[in-house]
């Protein structure tokens, strides 16, 4: 048993009974903590993970439904920056934010340093201009961050440190307070916000107490000088996995013990490391429940996906699955593509023989993907929104000829075949055009809506995709509403690339995951 785990045993046979709360970044994390305590051997009751937004949300939760106040989450802060500061420039306002054309790489570097201001209790009439290297960004910083604060008064909106500052005065005042007895568990090496830490302290009180890991020597943390020796009266380590902690001082490292739990091997690629991985965990008939794997980024994660998918294994992942790797994420991602190259047919047909899209059911007739690409590579549409009305005409035009064929020998074959192609053609129309409806049209100056953009997706979203699994009904359903949520704040107007980059954005930075634990407070 690691360090962290052995102090979290110590606190609950301590503390039996009371109510015992581990701060974490994350609930998945926690739980999981929680999980390989008990796999320890250890008993325990009333231990819950818990985050400092989530506490903060118990606090002010029903003061915020008392004044119908909405808490925003990261995505919906960046777009409430992003709409000030278009205000700010329409009216010449910002001095050293001077854009030629738009930049949403700015907006999110923006966006994040308010966000950080915020988590420090910075407001604006305290954040003086000349404090900056440019005395015009410094001004540019205060008028942004004073416009965002009267963006969430006026509109009834809170942003996560809002909430944090929330709670804070409302347990200064009184008004609200949580469990008097129960003791709060904070890792030493979990990184605080000022006011995260600053809400923790005033929770806990004297009930508060620093658990530690075990030391990874040779290796500085954040604020914290770096061990280089094992201290005196330790233990020497028991087995080879007891001498992890030496890796950035293997010269120091005790020596190995030899009982075959750590092993080292190195591949070629991401797809030959977790092709390993796999074959190892399944021939020690390992329980996939007691197999955790540390990557160091995020690409790792398609690559377990396809895999553990192509060998019927299920497997969860603590950030969730990329949107990207969803039939609604794909289905989106070819509307995008479809839309930026001028609605071609050709782009279309891919996407309508993905296997991820329905068409509209008709009656009792369904216009099949096959059907519907062979009808398109007929039409002559060719590309453009405009030109799809062909499929309309060429409904009347087959028609037509049904009805020539009428008289003539074996014309009833005929007539049947092109009354036929007459209905697909019609109902394929039937089923585009109101695609197309929802689709926001140029104006005068080449640029979209991007709320309409973004509206007009989600709606399509829910009306063609197809989802096989319940990731991917989660993913449609937060896909969907993540883009009425971008568009919500955004009555700005933008060239058809750049909304079309910004739809782009919002589903790969979507990730999806059913079945790890969420905050209850704030799903």
């Amino acid at each position: 048993m690691n360090h962290l785990l052995s102090s979290l045993k110590e606190v609950c046979e301590k503390y039996p009974l009371q109510e015992k709360i581990l701060i974490v970044p994350g609930y998945g994390q926690g739980h999981e903590l929680c999980e390989s305590l008990a796999r320890s051997g250890t008993k325990w009751v009333n231990l819950h993970p818990g985050t400092a937004a989530g506490l903060a949300h118990q606090i002010a939760g029903e003061y915020l439904a008392e004044k119908e106040i909405t808490l925003l989450t990261g995505l919906l802060t960046t777009a409430v920056v992003e709409e000030v500061f278009q205000h700010l420039e329409e009216q010449k306002a910002l001095r050293y934010f001077i854009r030629e054309s738009s930049s949403p790489g700015l907006i999110r570097a923006i966006a994040s340093s308010i966000n950080e201001l915020r988590y420090c209790g910075v407001v604006a009439k305290a954040l003086p201009p000349d404090s900056f290297v440019s005395k015009d960004k410094g001004h540019d910083m205060a008028a942004l961050l004073k416009a965002y604060e009267q963006y969430l008064e006026d509109y009834k909106y809170i942003d996560t440190p809002g909430l944090l500052t929330l709670a804070l005065n409302l347990l200064s005042s009184k008004k609200s307070a949580l469990g008097t007895d129960t003791v709060y568990l904070l890792p030493s090496f979990l990184q605080l916000s000022p006011l995260e830490d600053q809400l923790i302290k005033s929770l806990a009180q004297d009930r508060l107490i620093v658990i530690h890991p075990d030391p990874v020597y040779g290796l500085a943390g954040p604020g914290i000088k770096p061990q280089y020796f094992l201290p005196e009266n330790a233990a020497a380590p028991a087995s080879d996995v007891e001498r992890l902690p030496w890796l950035y001082q293997v010269g120091q490292s005790p020596e190995p013990v030899g009982d075959g739990s750590l092993s080292c091997f190195h591949s070629y690629g991401l797809t030959n490391e977790a092709r390993e991985i796999l074959r190892r965990v399944m021939a020690g008939g390992t329980p996939l429940d007691s197999v955790t794997v540390a990557y160091t980024n995020s690409g790792y994660i398609p690559v377990f996906y396809t895999l553990a998918r192509r060998l019927g294994l299920n497997m969860t992942f603590e950030e969730g699955i990329p949107g990207s790797l969803t039939g609604p994420g794909r289905v989106l991602q070819g509307l995008v593509d479809w839309i930026r190259n001028d609605y071609s047919v050709s782009v279309l047909k891919v996407l309508l023989l993905s296997g991820d899209v329905r068409l509209q059911r008709e009656k009792d007739t369904i216009l099949t993907s096959a059907a519907a690409a062979r009808v398109l590579s007929r039409s002559g549409i060719g590309w453009g929104r405009d030109r799809y009305v062909l499929l309309q005409r060429m409904s009347e035009t087959l028609k037509e000829k049904a009805a020539e064929e009428f008289d003539e020998e074996g014309g009833d074959s005929r007539r049947e075949r092109y009354l036929s192609q007459s209905a697909l053609a019609e109902q394929l129309y039937n089923a585009i055009n109101p695609l197309l409806s929802n689709l926001p049209v140029m104006d005068n100056q080449g640029k979209i809506s991007f709320r309409e953009l973004t509206a007009g997706l989600a709606y399509i979203l829910s009306e063609i995709t197809r989802p096989f699994s319940e990731i991917d009904a989660a993913a449609l359903k937060g896909l969907i509403n993540d883009l009425v949520q971008a568009g919500q704040f955004a009555s700005f107007n933008l060239e058809t690339d750049e909304a079309l980059e910004r739809v782009e954005n919002i589903r790969q930075g979507c990730f999806f995951n059913f079945n790890v634990p969420r905050d209850k407070h704030n799903p």
